[in-house]
């Protein structure tokens, strides 16, 4: 299933997330995969592994990928980037997941100063 950029998703405990990068893979809550907002009610309360997290208003979830990128002189440098993002809309817990793998907290990119 695509996840598409921009879609909203809602968990069975009512957290909703805005898809800021996609691709083909699946958004689930523990066990449960996640329907797009107003698409129906959930049919049955997820299986979590340990406590769920607090999903935080504003927060960013991804999925992080180690690329190796060659450099000029030659040598070869690990690069990570987002592979999956979404963002956290309304709070609540849960235990986001995509294809089965757990969904990191995203830190936020510190800017310099525009004095």
């Amino acid at each position: 299933m695509a996840m598409l950029v921009g879609k909203r998703y809602v968990t069975p405990e009512g957290v909703e997330l805005l898809v800021t990068k996609g691709g083909d893979g699946t958004f689930t809550d523990g066990d449960v995969e996640l329907l797009e907002r107003d698409k129906g009610p959930y049919t049955r309360v997820p299986q979590r592994d340990g406590e769920p997290r607090t999903l935080q208003l504003g927060k960013r979830f991804g999925i992080f990928r180690t690329d190796k990128v060659r450099q000029t002189d030659g040598t070869e440098k690990d690069v990570i980037t987002t592979f999956q993002e979404a963002l956290i809309i309304k709070p609540g817990v849960g235990d986001l997941r995509y294809n089965g793998e757990a969904m990191e907290i995203i830190a936020p990119q510190v800017l310099p100063s525009a004095d």
